[in-house]
């Protein structure tokens, strides 16, 4: 009976060796073992083929695990339960229930030490160091992959076969998924290993991904530009005012674009004491849509070496222009120290740039996306107040949407400057008034 005993604990261990395999291939990181297998590590490079065809891998793993239980349940039945059942048939109350007490007593011990010892334990272990432990046993398992190749070809295409029957197809959806990695990204940081820094540009690189280039563009009515005819002093003093890498050089208007100038270069030309020539320094520029991807357009500046892009609307209007460094700010945030774009005030009440964009708004807010409904080609509050209004409203003017009030604070000209934004309580939505 000893020597049952020690055969029977052999199987369940062989059984929690095939489900430490499956967890530790199936949950090892990939990313690690190409790591470990450009290195040259041989090891890694088997999970990696076992894991690259989890169809066979699991197809193996599956019969191992079957064979090993079904042998495990008939040898126990036929060397433990009839020696038990001699045990128990001295009791004489017991003796006419001797056999079917033996065999429960046996089912209920073999099936406790198989969940203990054949799987609860090699999977915890296998979780604790996925990839060390399907390193160790890839070797084995690709073994018995070999050996069980007729077999595990006919349960794979017996699978197949069940599987179409079900109406069940092949799967389309991408392994890993954008909102997969953010929620990795969240847990990061709440476990310490990413900071919050670290997250937010993750997250504004997924955003500005699906963006166009009119999301970080400086607008037309902001754009710096320096005209060809005017005095050296003037051009100058414009460059000292408003200092940039680049500027737009225009001759008389906006729209009459000649190129692009590096203030380098003009200062350089100073330095050496030559007359400044801005003609001489002129650069082609990109024209592109303002509704290129952002992540396009930043392609298009490391192809072409140009870094300023003039966007232009459907009607061949100048729009916009886009440096690699607003796609930066885009991402890590505004570089240069200036004023916030949303001010809490004391009254609970926002102070908000009219260029700031809405979706940046919502965000801030914590509202859903359908929250504040714009038509399409409107993206900033300014955009969004000026669509309700129907024309350009005066300071004070105010309407309530989404639960929200909006008041118009101040004007730059014609431009919409400062937004404040609060809660409304206790009184419905109405429509903006016209004049």
């Amino acid at each position: 009976m000893t020597i049952s005993l020690v055969l029977i604990l052999l199987l369940i261990l062989a059984n929690g060796l095939f489900a430490m395999s499956e967890i530790a291939v199936v949950t090892a990181r990939k990313s690690r073992l190409r790591v470990s297998a450009a290195e040259g590590d041989p090891k890694a490079r088997r999970v990696l083929e076992l894991a690259e065809s989890p169809s066979r891998f699991l197809a193996t793993v599956q019969i191992g695990i079957t064979l090993v239980g079904v042998f495990t349940g008939a040898f126990s039945a036929a060397t433990i339960a009839q020696p038990l059942a001699e045990l128990l048939r001295q009791v004489p109350a017991l003796r006419p229930y001797a056999l079917p007490l033996a065999v429960g007593v046996v089912v209920v011990g073999v099936t406790y030490v198989s969940l203990l010892l054949g799987e609860l334990v090699p999977k915890r272990i296998a979780l604790h160091s996925p990839e060390r432990i399907a390193g160790l046993v890839a070797p084995l398992m690709h073994g018995l992959a070999i050996v069980a190749r007729p077999a595990v070809w006919l349960m794979s295409v017996s699978t197949e076969a069940v599987v179409r029957l079900l109406g069940i197809g092949p799967r389309r959806e991408p392994t890993v998924t954008e909102e997969e990695i953010a929620a990795l990204l969240a847990e990061g940081t709440r476990a310490g290993v990413f900071r919050q820094a670290e997250l937010e540009v993750v997250e504004r690189v997924f955003w500005l991904a699906d963006e166009t280039a009119e999301t970080v563009m400086t607008p037309r009515n902001r754009i710096v530009w320096l005209d060809v005819d005017d005095p050296v002093e003037e051009t100058i003093r414009t460059t000292i005012r408003h200092p940039h890498t680049r500027y737009l050089v225009c001759e008389g208007e906006l729209d009459h674009v000649l190129g692009v100038v590096d203030v380098r270069d003009l200062w350089a030309d100073l330095a050496a004491g030559e007359p400044l020539d801005i003609r001489r320094r002129l650069r082609k520029p990109l024209f592109l849509p303002e509704s290129m991807l952002v992540l396009n357009l930043l392609e298009r500046f490391r192809s072409t070496g140009i870094h300023l892009a003039i966007l232009l609307d459907e009607y061949g209007g100048i729009t916009g222009i886009v440096t690699p460094s607003d796609i930066l700010e885009g991402i890590v945030g505004q570089i240069e120290p200036g004023p916030p774009r949303i001010t809490m005030r004391e009254d609970g009440s926002l102070l908000v740039d009219a260029a700031l964009p809405m979706d940046e708004l919502r965000r801030f807010l914590g509202v859903e996306e359908e929250r504040f409904a714009m038509p399409e080609g409107y993206r900033t509050v300014g955009g969004f107040i000026l669509q309700r209004f129907g024309r350009v409203p005066m300071p004070g003017e105010r309407f309530v949407d989404g639960g929200y009030c909006f008041e118009v604070v101040d004007l730059d000209g014609f431009r919409i400057d400062k937004v404040l934004v609060r809660p409304e309580q206790g009184e419905g939505e109405r429509r903006a008034h016209e004049e």
